[in-house]
């Protein structure tokens, strides 16, 4: 029988109550706030914030709609399963925070808080300031302005990028929506580890560069000449070679800028995007290679376009013009790396690229090469094209797309992800089982589904008989619209 409550929601969870004011003031806190929320067998198990104080908190904090009050709900449902699921209660809160900060690092990237492509982490700390969370310096500390961000930029780089404490930007921002997808990545490991099998996950790493129509040949001579460093094309050689086939690196040779000595040997012999934007320049300026500045042409045909991009329509000089458009180069990403699930597809890659990515035959469409770095053997796998731009023997190596115009070169490097593999990494340890790496990172991104997810919630409510608890109007109604499932053994 429903209860109709207006004043007061009474939320009991596994059999105990919790009484808090619905209104905006409190009337009385409950008693037994140190009571755990989960009674369980095990004797001394002590389980992560397990009492009844931390909904009753952050129900006052966040406010009492419904959906506020499941959110709270599930992420106490999260912090009790996912410690075990991740091996300790470190290792958890570890996964948490590294997620949070990828998510920074990402909403960074794109340039919002730059200024002239140089990132100011005073921009960023100012904004969410302004929106009430508590971001701030650690004592000794200076923000981090001027910095430039590199498109390889990874978690492991964020202490270099960020010096200011997110910790509750991180709370109350990212922490509940990580939580419930890593809810349901333990969700799908427990009770859909053959989905998992059948995503067809795949390793790839790639790299697409765009043709230049005003030099159609140069992208093609410069990844056949890459190429042709690892790849014998007379026979099968196995290479020797001073530095791992890195497709970062051959980004970097296409931009032209932020070279090693090596890369920019390489780059000499070929024509890249930093040689095109001094191209440009040459069309509307004259270089004076003894005081090193540009000077504008006394031209009356002279192309405005091209002034207004490298002078900001006349607020800079060409030549800090220029420096702004080489950070832009440097900060340009061409490449991606990841274990890919065929339902997220790669977005980068065009379909016809994709659709041997994610094929039951991906096998057959590989070629194999082998090569050395001093006395190393290195392995790599290269997807072949489904059809060659031309005859060479290097044209098997890389994809030209004409509906994108780009050409691509395609690394798979590992596309075994079948039941039966993930449960060989799959161990046991106390009669509990220990789900490998690539498991856990595909039942990751398959709990980013929002159908996924509401499988997982549904599969939590039931597990702790929330339906048999619920006894305030509102929220009740809610569950049975939204949730309807977890009321079908009443």
């Amino acid at each position: 029988m429903k209860k109709t409550l207006k004043n007061l929601l009474v939320l009991s969870v596994v059999g105990c109550g919790l009484v808090l004011a619905s209104c905006s003031s409190v009337q009385a806190k409950p008693n037994g706030l140190d009571d755990k929320l989960v009674n369980f067998t095990k004797d001394n198990t002590e389980y992560f914030r397990n009492s009844y104080e931390l909904l009753f908190e952050n129900y006052l904090d966040a406010g009492s709609s419904s959906s506020t009050i499941l959110t709270n709900l599930i992420n106490i449902i999260a912090e009790t399963e996912l410690p075990e699921f991740y091996g300790s209660q470190a290792a958890f809160e570890a996964e948490v925070e590294k997620k949070c900060k990828q998510k920074l690092i990402d909403k960074v990237k794109d340039g919002a808080y730059d200024v002239d492509s140089l990132f100011q982490e005073e921009k960023l700390v100012k904004e969410l300031s302004n929106s009430l969370y508590n971001v701030y310096l650690p004592e000794g500390k200076t923000y981090n302005n001027d910095y430039l961000i590199l498109p390889d930029v990874t978690v492991d780089d964020f202490a270099e990028i960020f010096h200011a404490d997110y910790s509750d930007y991180f709370k109350k921002n990212y922490r509940s929506s990580i939580l419930k997808e890593l809810l349901t990545a333990k969700y799908m490991c427990e009770n859909q580890f053959n989905t998992l099998g059948r995503a067809q996950a795949r390793d790839v790493s790639y790299i697409k560069i765009e043709k230049i129509d005003e030099k159609p040949s140069a992208v093609s001579s410069l990844i056949t000449d890459w190429l042709s460093q690892y790849i014998d094309v007379k026979g099968n050689e196995v290479k020797t070679v001073d530095s791992e086939l890195d497709l970062e690196s051959l980004a970097r040779i296409w931009k032209g800028v932020d070279l090693t000595g090596a890369e920019a040997t390489f780059a000499s012999t070929h024509y890249d995007l930093n040689e095109q934007l001094e191209e440009r320049i040459a069309k509307i300026a004259d270089y004076d290679s003894v005081s090193g500045v540009y000077t504008m042409k006394d031209d009356a045909d002279i192309d405005t376009a091209i002034e207004d991009e490298f002078t900001g329509s006349g607020a800079y000089t060409i030549n800090w013009g220029k420096v702004l458009k080489q950070r832009e180069l440097v900060k340009k990403d061409f490449t991606g790396s990841d274990l890919y699930t065929k339902s997220e597809g790669i977005s980068d890659l065009p379909s016809v690229i994709t659709n041997r990515v994610f094929s039951t035959s991906v096998a057959s469409y590989i070629k194999t090469v082998k090569y050395k770095v001093g006395d190393e053997e290195k392995e790599v796998r290269f997807l072949t094209p489904a059809t060659s731009e031309n005859d060479s023997t290097l044209s098997k190596y890389y994809h030209f797309d004409s509906s994108t115009n780009a050409y691509y070169i395609v690394l798979v490097n590992d596309y075994n992800f079948s039941s039966t593999a993930l449960n060989e990494e799959t161990t046991e340890v106390d009669g509990k089982k220990v789900y490998g790496k690539n498991t856990k990172k595909i039942a990751e991104q398959l709990g980013e589904s929002s159908s996924n997810q509401r499988e997982a919630v549904i599969k939590y409510l039931k597990k702790y008989q929330i339906a048999d608890n619920v006894h305030d109007q509102d929220f009740y109604e809610y569950l049975e619209n939204n949730y309807s499932e977890i009321f079908d053994d009443k």
